[in-house]
């Protein structure tokens, strides 16, 4: 289990978000690490593609590329 040390005021700010959705403060802090989570998994995952291209590794299809080679166009 973690420990979140929040001001006053954000904790207010929380409680108060809390009441108007009716959802409890903890919820949506957990929502928040969750998104917060999914969104630094995404970030690194663009980085490694983008290190890929560089390192010649990996290379950015153009739509129409990418239309062909899958058969998009039907």
């Amino acid at each position: 289990m973690l420990t979140l040390e929040l001001t006053p005021q954000l904790e207010q700010e929380f409680k108060a978000t809390a009441e108007k959705s009716g959802k409890s403060a903890a919820q949506i802090l957990k929502e928040l690490a969750l998104e917060y989570l999914e969104d630094s998994q995404d970030s690194q995952a663009v980085e490694q593609v983008l290190k890929d291209v560089e390192n010649g590794t990996d290379e950015f299809l153009s739509l129409e590329e990418a239309r062909k080679i899958y058969a998009l166009d039907n």
